[in-house]
């Protein structure tokens, strides 16, 4: 671990497999790095990408590691207005992917290999959140995997509508000295959304399975919805390094879409990212959870790294 990230108050897990994951619960449970085993293929690889430049200006830039969003997952936008929404004849404003990953949770328990952290409604929440809510966040590492789980509950007296997810930044090529365009995601099948022409609608196609290269312009996001059963996996590859990655999101009800992005063709990642809803559900009401009062909901997520049979996509036959 880095010396600088000791400054944030850091929680390692650790397991006997090599595993590790290092959380930072002030910086909005920020999972920033996590090592896993590649089958036997030698000692774990660091699967997300970390820029240690990051946490010093947190919040203004969360570029790395796997930030989560509530309580909405992507912007809002109201009649051409950015960063609002409407609820009951009132307007409010929230940033893109809410304000779950900018604010300081609370470690409530704590093991070698997990930890479940919380946050809580406060004054500045309910300003762009009517509503008293409690979240909680666990991560767990089991052998050669590492599983999370995302409780949302609402403690108000009133329906509570949301939408969540999580925002991985995988670290591409797998390993030194690899090449980015050899890399290459999966696109689970559902439906391709299309903005129509802004977010506040949407066209919607049919999209089936597929691969990738993640050269590809994904500045603007790949956005699929209505996933169903053994779809609802991410997965990014590396043939040079025998690598793949798999986000299995289909344990977490009602969690059915996925985005690619990058920011560009050039930097050290992709992100590959399960959602609840496609941006503006909020205002929309598309896909959009609403938990009654005193009732919540949980998702469970698993990440794992496996092996492939190593092969130089740049190689001739």
């Amino acid at each position: 671990m880095n010396e600088q990230l000791k400054d944030f108050n850091p929680v390692v897990l650790s397991n006997s497999r090599g595993s590790e994951a290092v959380i930072l619960p002030s910086l909005g449970a920020w999972l920033y790095s996590c090592r896993l085993p590649c089958g036997t293929q030698g000692p774990p690889r660091e699967i997300l990408h970390a820029d240690e430049s990051l946490p010093g200006i947190w919040p203004a830039r969360i570029h790395c590691g796997s930030p989560v969003l509530f309580p909405q997952a992507g912007p809002c936008m109201l009649d051409g207005t950015a960063e609002a929404w409407a609820l009951n004849g009132n307007t409010y404003s929230m940033k893109q992917h809410g304000f779950a990953r900018r604010m300081a949770w609370s470690v409530i328990s704590r093991e070698n290999d997990f930890c479940t952290m919380e946050l809580r409604h406060t004054p500045g929440t309910m300003v762009q959140y009517p509503f008293e809510f409690r979240l909680e966040l666990t991560y767990r590492l089991e052998g050669d995997r590492l599983a999370w789980t995302f409780m949302v509950a609402n403690d108000s007296e009133h329906p509570m509508p949301f939408s969540a997810g999580f925002h991985p930044f995988f670290r591409i090529p797998m390993q030194d000295g690899g090449e980015r365009g050899d890399c290459e995601v999966l696109y689970p099948s559902g439906r391709l959304g299309t903005q129509d022409p802004s977010i506040e609608k949407w066209k919607l196609e049919p999209s089936p399975s597929g691969w990738h290269s993640v050269d590809a312009d994904l500045s603007g996001s790949v956005m699929i919805t209505d996933i169903h059963g053994e779809s609802a996996v991410l997965s990014v590859r590396d043939p040079l390094a025998g690598c793949q990655v798999n986000l299995d999101f289909s344990r977490a009800p009602g969690c059915r879409t996925a985005v690619i992005w990058a920011a560009d063709t050039e930097v050290p990642y992709v992100c590959a990212e399960p959602w609840t809803a496609l941006p503006n559900a909020l205002n929309s009401g598309n896909a959009l959870i609403t938990l009654a009062p005193g009732e919540s909901w949980e998702g469970l997520f698993h990440l794992e790294l496996v092996p492939l049979a190593r092969q130089d996509p740049r190689s001739e036959d």
